[in-house]
């Protein structure tokens, strides 16, 4: 568990931590999600498998998918808020340190950091996971 206040607002997001006293039953059913637009999940599953979830910085490829991936879902419509970006990076993997390095790209929408590794995705990425979003 992280130590400041930031570290731990993006924690309890992303884990959802509760006190229960020794008599309370849990209730079954799903959990809520952190992004609701399942375009976005898509682009962010896809965006796991291509990247080092331990720092988007261990090579200068890393930044630039990110990057890629955050410009395609905001130029599509369907942006990340940072601090979800941040909360589902770290609920599905991904180190508190490359969960606030993805939330601080998004913040920015990515629009002033360079892409580096000049990654570039398929032309029909956000079709595609339009498309893995309806299935």
């Amino acid at each position: 568990m992280p130590w400041n206040e930031a570290e731990v607002a993006a924690w309890v997001r992303a884990y959802r931590p509760v006190t229960l006293p020794p008599t309370l039953k849990l209730a079954t059913g799903p959990e809520p999600e952190i992004i609701s637009d399942p375009v976005a999940v898509q682009g962010l599953e896809v965006l796991t498998a291509i990247v080092n979830v331990q720092s988007l910085h261990a090579s200068s490829g890393e930044r630039g998918r990110a990057v890629a991936v955050l410009l395609t879902l905001h130029d599509g419509g369907h942006g990340v808020k940072p601090e979800d970006a941040k909360a589902w990076a770290m609920a599905h993997g991904w180190s508190a340190r490359a969960g606030g390095q993805l939330a601080d790209l998004a913040k920015h929408r990515s629009r002033e950091a360079p892409t580096r590794g000049g990654f570039m995705l398929a032309p029909d990425a956000l079709d595609r996971w339009r498309q893995a979003a309806e299935e």
